[in-house]
Protein backbone atom coordinates (compact mmCIF):
# COMPACT_ATOMS: atom_id res chain seq x y z
CA UNK A 1 0.00 0.00 0.00
CA UNK A 2 2.81 2.41 0.88
CA UNK A 3 4.11 1.66 -2.29
CA UNK A 4 1.32 2.79 -4.21
CA UNK A 5 0.75 6.09 -2.49
CA UNK A 6 4.86 6.74 -2.98
CA UNK A 7 3.95 6.56 -6.51
CA UNK A 8 0.65 8.53 -6.95
CA UNK A 9 2.27 10.96 -4.81
CA UNK A 10 5.82 11.27 -6.82
CA UNK A 11 3.54 11.04 -10.15
CA UNK A 12 1.56 14.35 -8.88
CA UNK A 13 4.78 15.77 -7.54
CA UNK A 14 6.52 15.51 -10.75
CA UNK A 15 3.62 17.34 -12.46
CA UNK A 16 3.84 19.90 -10.32
CA UNK A 17 7.42 20.65 -9.96
CA UNK A 18 7.61 19.92 -13.54
CA UNK A 19 5.50 22.88 -14.50
CA UNK A 20 7.69 24.99 -11.90
CA UNK A 21 11.16 23.79 -13.61
CA UNK A 22 12.05 22.32 -10.07
CA UNK A 23 14.22 19.54 -9.53
CA UNK A 24 12.79 16.25 -9.17
CA UNK A 25 11.86 14.65 -6.35
CA UNK A 26 11.58 11.11 -4.99
CA UNK A 27 10.10 9.61 -1.62
CA UNK A 28 12.02 7.14 0.62
CA UNK A 29 10.28 4.67 3.41
CA UNK A 30 14.01 3.61 4.67
CA UNK A 31 13.89 2.24 7.73
CA UNK A 32 11.02 -0.08 10.21
CA UNK A 33 7.69 1.23 9.60
CA UNK A 34 6.42 1.38 13.15
CA UNK A 35 7.54 3.05 16.06
CA UNK A 36 6.16 1.25 19.22
CA UNK A 37 3.58 3.47 21.41
CA UNK A 38 4.16 4.43 25.06
CA UNK A 39 2.71 1.41 26.46
CA UNK A 40 4.84 -0.83 24.67
CA UNK A 41 7.97 1.35 25.27
CA UNK A 42 7.34 1.61 29.38
CA UNK A 43 6.11 -1.96 29.66
CA UNK A 44 7.52 -3.34 33.11
CA UNK A 45 8.38 -0.02 34.31
CA UNK A 46 6.95 0.42 38.10
CA UNK A 47 7.47 4.00 39.09
CA UNK A 48 9.08 3.91 42.66
CA UNK A 49 10.23 0.71 41.87
CA UNK A 50 11.78 -0.40 38.82
CA UNK A 51 15.45 0.71 38.65
CA UNK A 52 17.57 2.17 35.55
CA UNK A 53 19.33 -0.70 35.87
CA UNK A 54 16.27 -3.12 34.95
CA UNK A 55 15.16 -0.92 32.23
CA UNK A 56 18.44 -0.90 30.97
CA UNK A 57 18.12 -5.08 30.52
CA UNK A 58 15.45 -4.48 28.41
CA UNK A 59 16.49 -1.26 26.16
CA UNK A 60 19.65 -0.95 26.30
CA UNK A 61 22.11 1.95 27.78
CA UNK A 62 20.13 5.31 27.58
CA UNK A 63 20.75 7.81 24.75
CA UNK A 64 22.22 10.38 27.75
CA UNK A 65 21.54 10.67 31.19
CA UNK A 66 21.23 14.58 32.91
CA UNK A 67 20.37 16.74 35.33
CA UNK A 68 18.06 19.54 35.41
CA UNK A 69 19.78 22.90 36.65
CA UNK A 70 17.17 24.07 38.23
CA UNK A 71 15.60 21.74 40.62
CA UNK A 72 18.68 18.98 40.29
CA UNK A 73 16.31 16.48 38.89
CA UNK A 74 18.34 13.33 37.50
CA UNK A 75 16.83 11.83 34.42
CA UNK A 76 17.51 9.38 31.46
CA UNK A 77 16.99 9.51 27.85
CA UNK A 78 16.00 7.10 25.40
CA UNK A 79 14.80 7.40 21.20
CA UNK A 80 12.32 5.34 19.97
CA UNK A 81 12.36 6.12 15.43
CA UNK A 82 11.79 4.68 12.48
CA UNK A 83 13.76 5.95 10.32
CA UNK A 84 17.40 6.93 9.04
CA UNK A 85 19.67 9.48 11.05
CA UNK A 86 20.91 12.23 9.57
CA UNK A 87 24.14 11.26 9.13
CA UNK A 88 22.98 8.21 7.17
CA UNK A 89 23.85 8.69 3.46
CA UNK A 90 21.75 6.42 1.67
CA UNK A 91 24.55 4.49 -0.96
CA UNK A 92 22.04 4.45 -4.00
CA UNK A 93 22.01 8.36 -3.51
CA UNK A 94 24.83 8.95 -6.27
CA UNK A 95 23.25 6.40 -8.91
CA UNK A 96 20.03 7.85 -9.07
CA UNK A 97 21.23 11.07 -11.16
CA UNK A 98 22.79 14.29 -10.54
CA UNK A 99 19.89 16.76 -9.64
CA UNK A 100 17.31 15.71 -7.58
CA UNK A 101 15.90 15.54 -3.61
CA UNK A 102 14.59 12.85 -1.84
CA UNK A 103 12.35 13.07 1.35
CA UNK A 104 12.60 10.14 4.19
CA UNK A 105 9.80 10.24 6.55
CA UNK A 106 10.53 10.62 10.25
CA UNK A 107 9.07 9.97 13.62
CA UNK A 108 10.68 10.55 16.70
CA UNK A 109 9.78 9.38 20.55
CA UNK A 110 11.96 10.58 23.29
CA UNK A 111 11.38 8.23 26.69
CA UNK A 112 12.26 10.71 30.10
CA UNK A 113 12.87 8.86 33.02
CA UNK A 114 13.08 10.71 36.31
CA UNK A 115 15.52 9.27 38.78
CA UNK A 116 16.51 9.10 42.11
CA UNK A 117 19.81 9.06 43.99
CA UNK A 118 19.48 5.40 43.96
CA UNK A 119 18.60 4.97 40.54
CA UNK A 120 15.15 4.37 41.16
CA UNK A 121 12.34 5.37 38.54
CA UNK A 122 10.23 8.07 40.26
CA UNK A 123 8.31 9.56 37.00
CA UNK A 124 8.05 8.62 33.15
CA UNK A 125 7.36 11.52 30.20
CA UNK A 126 7.59 11.31 26.44
CA UNK A 127 7.62 14.04 24.14
CA UNK A 128 7.96 13.11 20.14
CA UNK A 129 8.30 15.13 16.70
CA UNK A 130 7.26 13.87 13.03
CA UNK A 131 8.90 15.57 9.62
CA UNK A 132 10.23 14.68 6.32
CA UNK A 133 13.73 14.73 6.43
CA UNK A 134 14.95 16.23 2.74
CA UNK A 135 18.25 15.48 1.23
CA UNK A 136 19.34 17.20 -1.70
CA UNK A 137 22.01 16.22 -4.15
CA UNK A 138 23.21 18.35 -7.04
CA UNK A 139 26.43 19.09 -9.50
CA UNK A 140 27.00 21.76 -6.73
CA UNK A 141 26.94 19.65 -3.63
CA UNK A 142 24.25 18.06 -1.11
CA UNK A 143 22.75 19.08 1.49
CA UNK A 144 19.84 18.07 4.49
CA UNK A 145 17.02 20.18 5.97
CA UNK A 146 13.55 19.26 7.50
CA UNK A 147 10.57 19.85 6.58
CA UNK A 148 6.85 19.53 7.71
CA UNK A 149 8.08 19.43 11.49
CA UNK A 150 5.68 19.06 14.25
CA UNK A 151 5.24 17.54 17.82
CA UNK A 152 3.51 14.65 18.00
CA UNK A 153 0.29 14.63 19.64
CA UNK A 154 -0.80 12.83 23.10
CA UNK A 155 -2.25 10.22 21.03
CA UNK A 156 -0.12 9.94 18.79
CA UNK A 157 2.24 8.84 21.80
CA UNK A 158 0.43 6.44 23.16
CA UNK A 159 -0.32 4.87 19.95
CA UNK A 160 2.25 3.07 17.53
CA UNK A 161 3.21 4.97 14.23
CA UNK A 162 3.49 4.16 10.60
CA UNK A 163 3.69 7.08 8.36
CA UNK A 164 4.78 7.89 5.08
CA UNK A 165 6.17 11.28 3.31
CA UNK A 166 2.13 12.26 2.37
CA UNK A 167 0.43 11.39 5.62
CA UNK A 168 3.64 13.71 7.33
CA UNK A 169 2.57 16.31 4.84
CA UNK A 170 -1.21 15.81 5.43
CA UNK A 171 -1.04 15.93 9.45
CA UNK A 172 1.37 18.95 9.42
CA UNK A 173 -0.63 21.29 7.26
CA UNK A 174 -3.43 20.45 9.30
CA UNK A 175 -1.50 21.48 12.40
CA UNK A 176 -0.71 24.48 10.86
CA UNK A 177 -4.64 25.50 10.13
CA UNK A 178 -6.00 24.31 14.07
CA UNK A 179 -2.73 26.57 15.64
CA UNK A 180 -3.95 29.44 13.33
CA UNK A 181 -7.87 28.57 13.11
CA UNK A 182 -8.58 28.75 10.12
CA UNK A 183 -9.17 26.41 6.63
CA UNK A 184 -6.20 24.23 5.36
CA UNK A 185 -6.17 26.52 2.17
CA UNK A 186 -6.02 29.42 4.15
CA UNK A 187 -2.74 28.80 5.88
CA UNK A 188 0.28 30.85 4.50
CA UNK A 189 2.33 29.18 1.68
CA UNK A 190 5.20 30.98 3.95
CA UNK A 191 4.05 28.52 6.95
CA UNK A 192 3.65 25.12 4.58
CA UNK A 193 7.03 25.84 2.98
CA UNK A 194 9.13 26.29 5.50
CA UNK A 195 12.83 24.81 6.08
CA UNK A 196 13.96 23.37 9.29
CA UNK A 197 17.81 22.87 10.50
CA UNK A 198 18.42 19.64 10.20
CA UNK A 199 19.17 17.95 13.74
CA UNK A 200 20.00 14.71 14.28
CA UNK A 201 17.99 11.79 16.73
CA UNK A 202 20.23 12.92 19.59
CA UNK A 203 19.26 16.65 18.74
CA UNK A 204 15.56 15.86 18.95
CA UNK A 205 16.62 13.71 22.18
CA UNK A 206 17.91 16.98 23.83
CA UNK A 207 15.17 19.53 22.33
CA UNK A 208 12.51 17.17 24.05
CA UNK A 209 14.19 17.01 27.34
CA UNK A 210 14.09 20.50 27.12
CA UNK A 211 10.72 21.33 26.48
CA UNK A 212 9.10 18.60 29.45
CA UNK A 213 11.69 19.21 31.52
CA UNK A 214 13.51 22.32 31.32
CA UNK A 215 17.24 23.01 31.05
CA UNK A 216 19.68 20.64 31.99
CA UNK A 217 23.13 19.76 32.34
CA UNK A 218 24.71 16.50 30.60
CA UNK A 219 26.05 13.75 33.64
CA UNK A 220 26.73 11.21 31.46
CA UNK A 221 26.27 12.11 27.58
CA UNK A 222 27.57 8.96 25.94
CA UNK A 223 26.62 5.95 28.96
CA UNK A 224 28.44 3.04 27.62
CA UNK A 225 27.08 -0.64 27.41
CA UNK A 226 27.32 -2.31 31.01
CA UNK A 227 27.11 -5.82 31.71
CA UNK A 228 23.34 -7.60 31.48
CA UNK A 229 22.80 -4.22 28.66
CA UNK A 230 21.01 -5.04 25.78
CA UNK A 231 23.25 -4.48 22.73
CA UNK A 232 20.73 -1.51 21.45
CA UNK A 233 20.94 2.15 21.90
CA UNK A 234 19.63 3.80 19.22
CA UNK A 235 16.13 1.94 19.40
CA UNK A 236 13.94 1.52 16.34
CA UNK A 237 11.20 -0.80 16.00
CA UNK A 238 13.17 -3.78 14.29
CA UNK A 239 15.54 -3.70 17.36
CA UNK A 240 12.91 -3.31 19.55
CA UNK A 241 10.79 -6.28 18.55
CA UNK A 242 13.91 -8.69 17.58
CA UNK A 243 14.60 -7.57 21.81
CA UNK A 244 11.28 -8.87 22.59
CA UNK A 245 11.12 -11.34 20.84
CA UNK A 246 13.74 -13.00 23.49
CA UNK A 247 12.29 -12.59 26.69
Amino acid sequence: MFKIRKIIFSVFIASVLGFQGCAPLMLHDKGPDVVPGFDAITEGIVQGKTKLSQVRERLGAPTFIARTTQNKQLFAAYVFTNGVDMDTKPNWINTVGTIGFVLYPQVVKVLLLKLNKKGVITGVDMWGVTYNRGYAFTALGEGGWGEKERPLTAEELKQPIDYDPMTIILSYNKYLANKLNVPIYKVPSSMEDKKFPLCSYRCHAELGAEIKLGKFEMVDENPQAEAGDRKVQLIDSEAFRASQAKD
